[in-house]
C-alpha cells in the first residue's frame, strides 16, 4: 500500500513538473512570436530571403554562396517556402522563430541539467531573442547542435541519428561546421578504442555515420569555400595584426557570458576547472574558443558573439554526470559541481535581464530603419519615378518589394540581393554619378556614418532629404549599434 502511494506520488510529480516544463515553453514561445511581430529585419535578414527568392536554387547553391561564406541549410530551407509555396517577406522571422523554438524545447524537456538552469538558459539573450526573434541561418544551430548532444549521451544505439543531425549542423554556419567536427572527434576518441570488442552491427552504424558526416564536410567545402574575388571576406581580415585578432576572440570569449570582465573570467576559470574533472576538456577547448576564433580572425560582428556561447552549453551537455555519476562523486568533486551549477545560475540569471532589455527595446523602439524606408517608397510611388540606393544595407528596404525597385541596381529585370564581389558595380565608387537622374535615392549610415556632410553634399547636387528612420540593432542589455535610413529627393522632382 505505502508503496502504491509513492508511485503515485511519485507519477503526479513527473506530470506536474512537465506541465511545468510546457508552461514555461510556451510562456517563451509567445513572447517570440509577439518579439517576432514587432521586429524590422535588417539587412542580413533580408539579404538571405533576397537570394534565395531571386536565383535558381542550383546557381544559389554552387554560385552565391560562395560570396556568402554561408552553406546550403538555411537557403535550402527559404528557397522552396518563397518559390513554392510564395511566403511573402514578412514570414521570415516566424519561420525562424519556428526553428528557435524547437531548439529551446529540445533544451527544456531532453537537456541533463537541473531545471532551474534549463529555464534560465531557454530565457537567456542568445537563445530567447538574438537566434529567436532575428531570423538567421543561426537560429538553426540551437536546435541542430542540442539534438546532436542529446544523441551523443545516448550512445552506439543512436549513432546513426547522432550523424545525421551532426550533418545537418555543419551546414548551418562556419561556426556550426566547427562546433560538429569537434563533436565527431570527441565521439571517435571515446569509441574507437572499445572498436575491436563492438558487435557487427554498431560498427556498421558507425561507419554509416562516418560517411554521413563525410558527405556533409564535402559539401560544406563544395558550397563555401571562397572565390578570389569574395570582397566580405576580404574586407573582414585585412587590415587587422595578430594582437588585434587575438584581442577580438578574447572579447568575444568573455562577452559570450558576461559583459563583466572580471565576472566573465571567474565564470571560464570555474567552467575550466569542472570540465577538467570531467575530462571534457578535449571537447570544450577547441570548440568554445575554436568558435570564438571564427569571431576574432573571420567573421566578427557582435551577434556571432553567442555562438562561442552555443559551443559551450553542447560541451557541458554532453559531459554533464547522471544521477548515478553524481552519487559517486567525491566531496572535492561534488563541491566543484555544485559551484559550477551556482555560477551557471548567476550567468544566465543575469543574461535573462538581458532578454527583457532587448525585447522591450524591440517592442518599443526600431531594430532596423528599413520598414519605415520602404513604405515611404511606396507612399511617394518611387519606383515609378526613379529611385537608386546605395551599400549592401539597401537591402533591407529591397526585401519589402517583390522585385528590384532601384534602376542603378539593374532595375525590374536584375534580383535584389548585394553580391559582395570585389569588382561588383553595386559597390560605391560609382557614387555621385550613379544617383544623378533618379527622383529618389536611398543611403544608409552606420553608427559611425557623419548624417550633416552627406546631407550638404546632397543640397550642393540638388537632393533635399524628406524621410530619416533609425534603427538600433540592440545587443544584451544596450541599445547596440546604430544604423540610419535617408531618402533624399530631387528638388525638380516634387
Amino acid at each position: 500500500m505505502t508503496t502504491d502511494l509513492r508511485q503515485i506520488a511519485s507519477f503526479n510529480a513527473k506530470r506536474l513538473l512537465s506541465l511545468v516544463d510546457l508552461s514555461v515553453l510556451m510562456s517563451l514561445a509567445c513572447i517570440i512570436l509577439y518579439t517576432v511581430s514587432k521586429h524590422e529585419p535588417w539587412a542580413d535578414e533580408a539579404q538571405s530571403w533576397l537570394i534565395a527568392r531571386d536565383l535558381p536554387y542550383s546557381r544559389m547553391i554552387f554560385s552565391e554562396l560562395r560570396y556568402e561564406g554561408h552553406p546550403a541549410l538555411w537557403y535550402t530551407i527559404l528557397w522552396p517556402l518563397s518559390h513554392v509555396f510564395k511566403l511573402p517577406y514578412e514570414f521570415l522571422g516566424y519561420i525562424g522563430a519556428t526553428f528557435a523554438i524547437a531548439g529551446l524545447a529540445v533544451l527544456i524537456f531532453l537537456a541533463p541539467f537541473p531545471r532551474l538552469v534549463r529555464y534560465l538558459i531557454a530565457s537567456s539573450f542568445f537563445l530567447a531573442y538574438q537566434y529567436a526573434a532575428v531570423a538567421r541561418s543561426y537560429n538553426l544551430l540551437p536546435l541542430l547542435a542540442f539534438l546532436a548532444a542529446y544523441l551523443f549521451r545516448q550512445g552506439l544505439s543512436r549513432v546513426v541519428g547522432f550523424a545525421i543531425a551532426l550533418a545537418l549542423l555543419i551546414q548551418v554556419s562556419v561556426h556550426g561546421a566547427l562546433i560538429g567536427v569537434v563533436m565527431l572527434a570527441f565521439y571517435g576518441l571515446r569509441v574507437f578504442p572499445q572498436w575491436s570488442q563492438l558487435p557487427s552491427h554498431n560498427r556498421r552504424g558507425i561507419v554509416t555515420g562516418a560517411l554521413i558526416a563525410a558527405i556533409s564536410l564535402v559539401v560544406f567545402v563544395l558550397v563555401v569555400y571562397p572565390p578570389a574575388d569574395a570582397k566580405a571576406l576580404a574586407d573582414a581580415t585585412e587590415s587587422f595584426s595578430l594582437t588585434s585578432h587575438l584581442a577580438l576572440t578574447a572579447a568575444s570569449l568573455i562577452s559570450a557570458f558576461s559583459n563583466s570582465l572580471l565576472v566573465g573570467c571567474l565564470f571560464l576559470l570555474v567552467a575550466f576547472v569542472w570540465a577538467l574533472q570531467r575530462k571534457g576538456l578535449l571537447l570544450m577547448l577547441p570548440s568554445v574558443v575554436g568558435t570564438a576564433a571564427v569571431y576574432g580572425f573571420l567573421r566578427g560582428t557582435l551577434h556571432h558573439i553567442g555562438l562561442a556561447l552555443i559551443a559551450f552549453l553542447v560541451s557541458i551537455w554532453i559531459i554533464w554526470p547522471d544521477q548515478k555519476k553524481l552519487c559517486s562523486f567525491s566531496v572535492q568533486q561534488r563541491t566543484i559541481h555544485t559551484v559550477f551549477v551556482v555560477c551557471l545560475i548567476v550567468i544566465f540569471g543575469w543574461q535573462a535581464t538581458w532578454s527583457y532589455r532587448a525585447i522591450r527595446n524591440d517592442w518599443e523602439g526600431a531594430y532596423c530603419g528599413a520598414r519605415t524606408t520602404a513604405d515611404f517608397l511606396k507612399s511617394v510611388n518611387a519606383e515609378q519615378r526613379g529611385c537608386s540606393a546605395f551599400l549592401y544595407s539597401q537591402v533591407a528596404v529591397a526585401a519589402y518589394f517583390d522585385h528590384n525597385i532601384f534602376e542603378n541596381l539593374g532595375g525590374p529585370n536584375s534580383p535584389s540581393y548585394f553580391h559582395h564581389g570585389l569588382s561588383y558595380e553595386r559597390q560605391y565608387d560609382r557614387f555621385p554619378s550613379a544617383y544623378q537622374r533618379s527622383s529618389f535615392v536611398v543611403m544608409v549610415l552606420d553608427h559611425l556614418g557623419k548624417i550633416e556632410p552627406l546631407v550638404s553634399q546632397m543640397h550642393a547636387d540638388g537632393y533635399a532629404l524628406v524621410s530619416r528612420s533609425d534603427g538600433w540593432r540592440f545587443f544584451e542589455n544596450t541599445a547596440g549599434l546604430k544604423q540610419t535610413y535617408l531618402v533624399f529627393q530631387r528638388n525638380d522632382a516634387h
